[in-house]
């Protein structure tokens, strides 16, 4: 093979490289920060149903719960890029976000933890996952990096939703 063909060749494998797509990985969370544990001013089973009803209001479905270990899994059906970082892709020579797919879904674990008689901490943590497809390859799926965006947004939702938290009263029946 002459040097002519050969550079040829080199061109044309490198060009052929450039157009192959790659998919780089999220990066590692930065630390929330605000946290994502708060503390209610509720008992125990008044803060539970306090979270029971913010995952209802936000349309997201239960798919595990158990309240003697404090944790309630629910599940989202799709979630946006601002919520989480999915990693990037490359392709001809340029670099773009990997977004959510329709099909993505976001996972909350709530934990609640009591602190005492009339308090409880809650905290969740969020998975966002979706199918990656760069260029030339086939679908990935891929557990991105949560920004914390929903879970400091759940957290403030469950203050105000515990804010208005009370115990029902009974009153006696009164005689006619």
């Amino acid at each position: 093979m002459n040097t002519g063909c050969r550079l040829t060749v080199f061109w044309l494998a490198s060009f052929g490289l450039a157009l192959w797509g790659c998919f780089i990985p999220p990066h590692a969370p930065a630390p929330a920060s605000r946290g994502d544990t708060v503390t209610l001013a509720l008992p125990y089973d008044l803060a539970w149903q306090t979270v029971q009803q913010v995952i209802k209001r936000q349309g997201y479905k239960i798919t595990a719960e158990d309240p003697n270990e404090g944790i309630i899994e629910a599940q989202a059906a799709a979630f946006a890029p601002a919520d989480a970082d999915c990693g990037s892709l490359n392709a001809l020579l340029r670099s773009y976000a990997a977004n959510p797919t329709a099909v993505a879904t976001a996972v909350y674990n709530f934990r609640l933890t009591a602190e005492s008689g009339e308090s409880t901490a809650v905290s969740v943590k969020a998975t966002f996952t979706t199918p990656v497809k760069a260029p030339l390859r086939h679908v990935t799926g891929v557990s991105c990096a949560s920004r914390g965006t929903q879970e400091a947004r759940l957290l403030d939702q469950i203050v105000l939703e515990s804010a208005g938290a009370r115990r029902p009263s009974f009153a006696p029946p009164q005689a006619q």
